[in-house]
């Protein structure tokens, strides 16, 4: 599927004429200056000049409505007719038109001729503007198609087009399915044109609204300000002095999302920096305390594992906690005192970029299940597949690798974590980043 590109090995810079150069060579064959004389002055070869004038001159019929001029066979159809005129078929078919012989040599067009006013064959003419507008048509033109050949696009579009239908993004693809030798844009390039049977919008992120600046303060977030005055040595700073010190500790971030206004249940993301990796656990009511109890309940079973085989997950996972300042988190401050060596964390109101990794990833929850949709009637089985999906997807950061993949060679966590957060493995070509992996109707 490579596809091969010419280069150039000489050093010598090639470069098309310019409108100048066209209005130039169009001054100087009405002086009847010689081909080689133009070239040496314009600093251009002859054979340039040649290609100019044969590929941009243009015909002029001066055929009449009963006599075609410009045929090649005029002088043998008009041999011994003296008197009568010359009379030509609407369909003649000796019909040929062509150059005339003084055409077939420099300057191969009429702009210099004295007998073009009254010559009735077929004429060219050169024009700069013209050959100028013309040129860039052709370019147009073949920037247009796909210049590799068919057999490369039928095979690419096999193994793109249905990948990308699922739900994955180009790159992705591409980093998969190493055989495929072209690079990202031109493949958004000819799925823009048409050339593969995926569309422009089965592509991610093809049209994205602005952001907008907030440009003032609600009683509401002034009482949120307030609130998190609070947490005293648990705000931002103090994460950013922790993580200065402790800087091979694991970032765990948290967050919910929710379905619609009218839903029930929530989902809790716990999203792990440094492998990109996220999973979720399902809440039946969104409350501070059923937030707790549900991380909690993780934290011990890691806890008992790694008092039954000597391991580390539990220490790692709760070292560092960062959460936004939402009322369902308040809680998570008693964690400090059940769980060892745990540090909880809050980021500034209204500040997500803080904790941007675990909001940047819910962009693929999105992708799945749409914002508005209900999480009522989906089970934790659900959430697990959704986010096996999710983190057997490849990461440009992660320089191909998958989420999985970077979890499994961490000694810290393993497969074993793994396995406590309902994330399995997925095969590159079966992950599915559309509704349709849910196989559910949302209302």
């Amino acid at each position: 599927m490579r596809i091969k590109e010419e280069r150039n090995t000489t050093g010598k810079k090639y470069e098309q004429m310019s409108l100048v150069q066209r209005a130039q060579l169009q001054a100087s064959i009405k002086t009847h200056k010689s081909l080689s004389a133009i070239a040496k002055e314009m600093g251009v070869t002859r054979q340039t000049l040649y290609r100019e004038l044969i590929r941009n001159s243009y015909p002029v019929n001066r055929d009449t409505c009963d006599t075609k001029s410009s045929c090649l066979h005029i002088q043998e159809c008009s041999r011994g007719r003296t008197k009568i005129k010359l009379f030509c078929p609407y369909k003649c078919t000796k019909y040929q038109p062509g150059k005339q012989e003084c055409l077939k040599k420099y300057p191969f067009v009429c702009n210099h001729c004295a007998k073009k006013a009254r010559c009735t064959y077929l004429q060219y003419y050169y024009d700069a503007e013209k050959a100028s507008g013309e040129y860039h048509q052709r370019i147009q033109n073949a920037n247009k198609r796909p210049r590799a050949d068919k057999n490369t696009i039928k095979a690419v579009n096999k193994v793109i087009s249905p990948l990308i239908k699922k739900g994955q993004s180009v790159e992705a693809i591409l980093m998969n399915h190493r055989e495929i030798k072209i690079s990202a844009s031109t493949l958004r390039y000819w799925i823009k044109t048409g050339a593969l049977d995926c569309r422009l919008s089965d592509l991610r992120m093809t049209g994205r609204r602005l952001p907008t600046n907030r440009t003032y303060v609600s009683k509401e977030d002034e009482a949120e300000h307030q609130r998190y005055d609070f947490k005293e040595n648990h705000k931002y700073q103090e994460y950013l002095l922790y993580h200065q010190y402790h800087q091979k500790a694991l970032i765990v971030e948290l967050d919910t999302v929710i379905g619609c206004i009218d839903g029930v249940k929530s989902v809790l993301t716990i999203h792990i920096v440094q492998h990109r990796l996220q999973f979720g656990i399902l809440l039946e009511t969104h409350t501070k305390k059923e937030v707790y109890e549900k991380l909690k309940e993780f934290m011990n079973k890691l806890k008992s594992y790694d008092e039954r085989y000597g391991t580390i997950m539990s220490q790692s996972f709760s070292e560092i906690l960062l959460t936004d300042n939402g009322v369902e988190f308040d809680s998570l401050l008693d964690l400090e005192g059940s769980i060892e060596n745990c540090h909880v964390f809050y980021c500034r109101p209204y500040a997500p970029y803080q904790k941007g990794a675990c909001e940047r990833n819910h962009v693929f929850v999105r992708f799945i299940h749409y914002k508005g949709w209900s999480f009522d009637g989906l089970t934790q089985e659900d959430i697990n597949r959704l986010f096996s999906h999710i983190n057997s997807y490849p990461r440009k950061s992660l320089e191909g690798k998958t989420p999985y993949e970077k979890v499994l060679d961490d000694p810290r966590l393993g497969q074993a974590f793994l396995a406590f957060a309902g994330i399995t493995k997925v095969e590159c070509d079966d992950v599915t980043l559309n509704p349709s992996l849910l196989k559910k109707i949302k209302k």
